[in-house]
């Protein structure tokens, strides 16, 4: 910035006596000075051959550890000390001076009028210093320099002057330059400092109070950041310069710790309970007590009270576990993975379950390995990040102390760090001896009660079949047909039921019958039995369907209906084509649907179901009603018949 800005303070006057004092000291130059006014170059014609008293004064002029600047009532620069500007670093000042006084605002009439009159007027100046060279006549080499002014590159920066300035009769000034700057900054620097850290105290996220020391050992209340002010709600401003005795009175303990951090000079930390004065309210805080200079002790309080209920919280749910764990029947145990493997706690049932005590299992790491009975034994993972998140149960045999074999059942759960790192493991060991020996004698049982139901279901099969097997003779004896006809049917119903317990003697399984299996199993024996050597082709796309034995019986008996009908009625000898029988079980949603289908003869055109006096349409209307399922024919004569069947799956899951 190459203008010059002048800013001014303040204008001082001196008495009468210094303005005195210098004409006495310059009474010597007079001559000298008229000189001057008629050249404004002579200040360069100063020789050493000049009169003593001049010479003398010249002398004090240029060594003068004051700056000396002579104008011309121009506010042309008619001399300088020039080593006094090179000392302070102000070249750039003689024409920044001569510029700031002469050409602004300050160079008043009324100010000339009082330099006339004689007085010392006194101007503390604000310079700005730009960067271009000095113009005019003084851009050659400066007096007691070797420098042009015109090559210098001078650097832009602030400049603060104590000046004073003297009428030398009527057509020179002296102005005397004392660079305070230095000074200026330091103060300025000073200030800034203390701005930031009054800031950084005020920051602190804590209530937090300073004491001065007034004397031997009494302290006042100084000053406090604004969480303190926030934390007494405002009232502690009420106790500013107030005795630290007399604030702590209801805490004396309080006022010695801050003495104490005094006198030591090491910080005091005390933890307690107090209730403080400004709100009354009891708070378990942190106070630490630290001596900050010669003058002042710094009192900083963390409340802790939320952090000590958590933690008295923390202590109690702890105390409150660990008397589970100590008081539970079951093994439970931790074993560490980090820093290194090592237990860290097993439960005191061990020494009732395994008859080892904790600190006997926790000595060793491989021990609890050993005791497993070698057929339940696993090979441990190559590492940790081998094992799963969540162990399933296992059940093993443990050697107790005392040689007794026991069963265990035992699980674990790998617990992880913040980072997902395994860091333990957490497992339970519970003894289960008497529920294996229990289900060992349940299932002995029921295996025992199985074999018998097979059995009975064997035996009411075989008599079943004994029953069909008299039928049939009684069937060959009668000479009527219709009368053959409905043995022949009542002995297909027979066969119906004896399947199902068939079925239950060969699977075993006393709880339920795969229709899909069933059906199929059914459909080829009535095939045998009233197809014969005719070639009629049976297509299956069954789904596996378990139900209960009682279902099993019913839904048998309304296929073995709805199968009968097609063999008997729907392919009559007169039928040209092959006939074909095709069944589908398929899952519907809620309920399962049975599609039984053939390309015979059909239905005749003024069939109605609900009129019809067939037995095996009535058997399977009344078996799907039982069921709460719906029944529905479709045929077209001599293209096929079409009974399709929904029974819901609760009714074939619950039925009794």
């Amino acid at each position: 910035m190459k203008g010059i800005a002048l800013r001014m303070l303040k204008v001082l006057e001196l008495p009468n006596k210094t303005r005195k004092q210098l004409l006495d000291e310059l009474e010597a130059a007079q001559t000298r000075i008229q000189e001057l006014e008629a050249n404004k170059d002579a200040w360069a014609r100063v020789e050493p051959n000049q009169p003593a008293g001049e010479t003398h004064f010249a002398r004090l002029f240029r060594d003068s550890r004051i700056t000396n600047l002579l104008f011309d009532a121009e506010g042309n620069l008619l001399s300088a000390n020039v080593d006094a500007l090179n000392k302070l670093g102000l070249v750039e000042y003689q024409s920044a001076l001569r510029k700031s006084l002469f050409q602004s605002s300050i160079w008043t009439p009324d100010v000339r009028a009082r330099l006339a009159a004689g007085e010392v007027v006194r101007l503390h100046l604000t310079l700005e210093i730009g960067a271009a060279p000095v113009p005019g006549k003084f851009g050659r080499a400066i007096e007691g320099t070797d420098v042009a002014a015109d090559k210098l590159t001078p650097t832009p920066s602030i400049a603060h002057l104590e000046s004073t300035i003297s009428a030398l009769g009527e057509s020179a000034y002296l102005v005397q330059v004392h660079d305070v700057t230095t000074e200026v900054q330091s103060k300025a620097a000073l200030k800034e400092r203390e701005v930031f850290f009054r800031s950084v105290f005020q920051a602190i996220p804590y209530p937090t109070a300073v004491w001065r020391h007034v004397g031997e050992d009494r302290f006042t209340l100084y000053f406090y950041n604004s969480s303190a002010d926030v934390a007494t709600h405002g009232r502690l401003k009420a106790f500013d310069g107030m005795d630290l005795d007399e604030f702590y009175s209801h805490a004396p303990d309080f006022a010695q710790r801050v003495k104490q951090a005094f006198r030591t000079g090491e910080p005091v930390v005390e933890e307690k309970a107090y209730t403080f004065r400004t709100t009354g309210a009891q708070h378990y805080v942190r106070i630490t007590s630290a001596k900050v200079s010669s003058e002042y002790v710094i009192d900083t309080v963390t409340d802790l009270t939320e952090l000590k209920q958590a933690q008295a919280e923390l202590a109690e749910n702890e105390a409150r576990f660990r008397r589970l764990l100590d008081n539970a029947p079951d093994v439970i145990y931790r074993l560490a993975l980090k820093p290194e493997i090592r237990y860290e706690y097993i439960s005191p049932a061990a020494a009732a379950v395994t008859g080892y005590t904790p600190e006997e299992l926790m000595s060793d790491l491989t021990f609890a390995g050993t005791r497993i009975d070698p057929q339940d034994r696993r090979d441990p993972p190559a590492t940790i990040d081998d094992l799963p998140e969540r162990g399933e149960p296992q059940l093993l045999r443990w050697l107790r102390k005392d040689g007794r074999l026991i069963w265990l059942e035992h699980r674990f759960v790998v617990v992880r760090d913040e980072q997902g790192e395994p860091e333990a493991i957490e497992g339970i060991s519970r003894e289960v001896t008497a529920q294996v020996e229990a289900r060992r004698v349940l299932e002995r049982s029921l295996n025992e009660k199985e074999m018998l139901l097979q059995e009975v279901h064997h035996r009411v099969k075989n008599n079943l079949a004994i029953l069909s097997s008299l039928l049939e003779l009684q069937a060959v004896t009668l000479v009527d047909p219709g009368m053959r006809e409905i043995v022949r049917d009542t002995q297909s119903r027979i066969l119906s039921v004896a399947s199902v317990h068939e079925a239950l003697y060969q699977t075993g399984d006393a709880g339920g019958i795969d229709l899909g299996e069933y059906v199929s199993r059914l459909t080829t024996e009535l095939r045998e039995a009233y197809v014969g050597e005719r070639g009629i082709e049976v297509e299956y796309d069954l789904d596996r369907y378990v139900v209960s034995q009682h279902r099993a019986i019913h839904f048998g008996l309304m296929v073995n209906e709805l199968i009968s009908n097609a063999f008997k009625h729907a392919f009559p000898a007169s039928l040209e084509r092959r006939g074909r029988v095709r069944l589908t079980l398929r899952e519907s949603g809620d309920a399962l649907r049975l599609l039984v289908e053939d390309n015979g003869v059909g239905l005749p055109e003024d069939f109605i179901v609900d009129n019809s006096d067939s037995l095996g349409m009535q058997v399977v209307a009344m078996l799907a009603d039982q069921m709460n399922g719906e029944i529905a024919y479709a045929s077209t004569p001599g293209n096929g018949t079409r009974a399709q069947v929904f029974i819901p799956k609760r009714e074939l899951e619950n039925g009794h």
